[in-house]
């Protein structure tokens, strides 16, 4: 007897770790809206936004193939578009000084993602995540602002790297003026350093540049403030962390994880999902960080928030007191992690790949997310939908 429950044991062990969903999913409500047709009828969209985040492990040589998918969409592309890197722009610990073992990796690791975008047509934008600040404090700031120096030499771009130098914003772009297009709102973007808030040191560092403000309270004051500015605008807001998320960070993690090792994994677990790491969604730091700003933009109808951190393709659809907001997760841009089904999102992919959003000028939104097919630039397309407002039905699994 004790043999057979200890075969069942290893085989249910078996199959579990060899086992991944690697799945796509669509809600009811996302289905319906991918059935709708296409945009060919609104001919090229006024701006197009291209959203990649977690791209520190890229690869230069052989190419990388989710870098060379985004070359190839990029080509594609006119100059009223922008991309946008969403942090964790270089593993593990940001860009080590010149003397370092690991600079020439690093390096590399960077080139692979700017040469994807050197000859691009549109705005360039490239956001801070937890991995770029290194092990925070004095050296994560110094290897922060090595890397902001290193792209921003590179691409000979003006300043591409925002925020600057560890300050956590919000930093203002208007990207599509409403007087020069034929849109009926000015499209602004509004970076932030969401890293900044789980720093801990000095207000001010060496050469004076502050990267603290005197306390949260005055970044989440200047957040809000942005906000009630553009008010009237279509608003998309982008730093590292996402706020809803099905997946590891959201303590979401896989059955096999409670037998690895027996007992303690499954504490482990649990610990993941009720106390959380300090880069979990369930932590204290990273839920009053979640709390305070999801609260600033319940009250921006349309607002879309675009974030990386968690190594999938999400997006989840928020409604609070008639208004909407949407989160769009786009961390796989060069590793992919256990992406349960369903959990609130309306779309998810466990898999390499990067989002797109293109805004046409009856104001609607709509979402495309990639894959790559090869290491040729070949893509297939998982999803083109509009972006869903209040109005759609289906239910969430």
């Amino acid at each position: 007897m004790r043999k057979t429950i200890v075969y069942c044991f290893l085989a249910a062990l078996l199959w579990i770790s060899c086992s991944t969903s690697g799945n796509l999913y669509l809600s009811d409500a996302m289905r319906e809206a991918a059935d709708q047709p296409t945009r060919e009828i609104l001919a090229k969209p006024s701006y197009t936004i291209f959203l990649i985040g977690d791209t520190g492990g890229a690869s230069l040589n052989p190419p990388d193939p989710v870098m060379t998918l985004l070359q190839r969409k990029l080509s594609e592309a006119d100059s009223n578009s922008a991309v946008i890197f969403l942090g964790d722009n270089l593993y593990p610990d940001g860009l080590p000084p010149r003397q370092d073992e690991w600079r020439s990796r690093g390096e590399n690791r960077l080139k692979a993602q700017l040469k994807a975008v050197e000859d691009f047509r549109g705005k360039i934008y490239f956001i801070p995540g937890n991995h770029d600040w290194g092990k925070s404090g004095r050296r994560g700031l110094e290897r922060l602002r090595r890397q902001e120096r290193f792209i921003e030499n590179y691409l000979e771009r003006g300043n591409t790297f925002l925020p600057d130098s560890g300050y956590p914003g919000p930093v203002d772009i208007k990207l599509l003026d409403k007087s020069e297009s034929s849109i009926d709102r000015d499209l602004h973007l509004l970076i932030i350093d969401t890293q900044w808030w789980f720093v801990d040191g000095l207000k001010t560092l060496g050469d004076g540049v502050s990267y603290r403000p005197q306390s949260r309270q005055d970044f989440l004051d200047a957040v809000e403030q942005k906000l009630q500015e553009r008010k009237e605008d279509m608003v998309l807001v982008a730093g590292h962390h996402p706020f809803y998320a099905a997946g590891r960070h959201a303590g979401h993690l896989p059955l096999k994880q409670h037998f690895l090792p027996p007992v303690f994994g499954s504490f482990y677990v649990l610990y993941r999902k009720t106390i959380g790491l300090e880069q979990d969604i369930t932590h204290r730091h990273y839920e009053k960080l979640k709390n305070e700003l999801t609260d600033l933009f319940e009250h921006h109808d349309g607002l879309i928030y675009a974030a990386g951190h968690q190594h999938n393709l999400q997006y989840f659809r928020v409604k609070e007191d008639a208004k909407v907001q949407h989160h769009l997760l786009s961390g796989s841009g060069s590793k992919v992690d256990y992406t349960p089904s369903g959990k609130g999102a309306e779309f998810s992919y466990e898999g390499m790949g990067f989002l797109i959003i293109r805004f046409y000028r009856d104001g609607s939104r709509w979402l495309e997310a990639w894959t790559p097919s090869d290491s040729l630039g070949t893509g297939r397309k998982l999803l083109e939908a509009p972006l869903l407002d209040l109005n759609w039905s289906g239910q969430n699994n």
